[in-house]
Formats: structure tokens, sequence, C-alpha cells
């Protein structure tokens, strides 16, 4: 949920004329966030900004429909799974979790191709071996997500 907090700040500091817009990066974790409301906030806020790199990160697809709670009691997905499916009323693409890995790609022809080479996303696999990667949703809690290498793509995009 802190990404949609993230939102609304971006959205105050772009309406406040006398705010520095000074963010290097912009790190959204699992984003609980609407595709619409990343794309009404934080891309005019990276417009605003030239110097800020936004980081995307979410789970693997499959990560994302597996997890499991309550001894497989209750129906899998993590929360943004729950959240688009059982506990919003999607209508629209626009309206699904911007933290979801596959919804995120359908939209990413939204964002401006001048941002492009200031956009990360990294998807976290299945099983990397590595514990400090998350595989669930509340994972990424326990990561190091204050180190840059956690958050930042281990190879370069394609032009």
């Amino acid at each position: 949920m802190g990404a949609i907090v993230t939102n609304r700040i971006l959205s105050l500091r772009l309406q406040d004329e006398d705010a520095a817009r000074v963010f290097d990066n912009l790190v959204l974790m699992a984003s609980a966030s609407s595709l619409q409301d990343f794309q009404a906030n934080v891309l005019p806020y990276m417009v605003e900004c030239p110097e800020t790199k936004l980081y995307l990160l979410t789970l693997h697809d499959k990560a994302e429909v597996l997890e499991s709670h309550v001894l497989g009691l209750v129906p899998a997905g993590s929360l943004l799974v729950w959240i688009d499916n059982f506990l919003s009323n999607v209508r629209s693409h626009a309206e699904f979790r911007a933290g979801r890995f596959t919804p995120l790609l359908q939209s990413i022809h939204r964002i401006d191709r001048c941002l492009w080479d200031r956009v990360f996303i990294k998807s976290f696999g299945v099983d990397s071996g590595d514990p400090e990667y998350p595989l669930m949703h509340g994972d990424f809690n326990d990561g190091p997500f204050w180190r840059e290498s956690f958050w930042r793509p281990r190879t370069a995009p394609a032009n």
C-alpha cells in the first residue's frame, strides 16, 4: 500500500510550485496502486523530473498466482491478485494493480518513450535460490530493499 501513498505524495509535490522535486530514485515494490493511479501520478512526476529513475518491482506471474495462505483453505494468489480478483471491482485493464507483472507489461506502451531510459522493471523469479529475494508478496518487507542491488535489474534494457 506504500505505492498508493507515494503516488499521492508525488501528485501533491507537482501541484506545489515551491516543492522540491529531487527524488533520485523511485522504487515501487509490488505496487498495490492501480495502473490508472500510477499513470496519473508517477508518470507526470517523471516527466517533470528528468533526473529521477523509476524502478518497478514485481513477482513472477507464477509466484503471484501460486502464493497460498491458511494451509490452502482460501483461494491462492498474492495480495495483489486478491485485490484484483476479490476485493475490488476491476472493470478495465487500467484498474489492475501496477505491481503485477503481466498487467504492467501490457500497459508499458502508455509510458512515454522519453522516459524509457529511466524506467526499469525487475520481476523476481519463482525460485531464485537467493533467500533475500521475494517469492511471495509479503517477502518484499524481508529483503534488503534499501540496497540498490535489490531493485536494480541485473541486465541492461535493450534499446
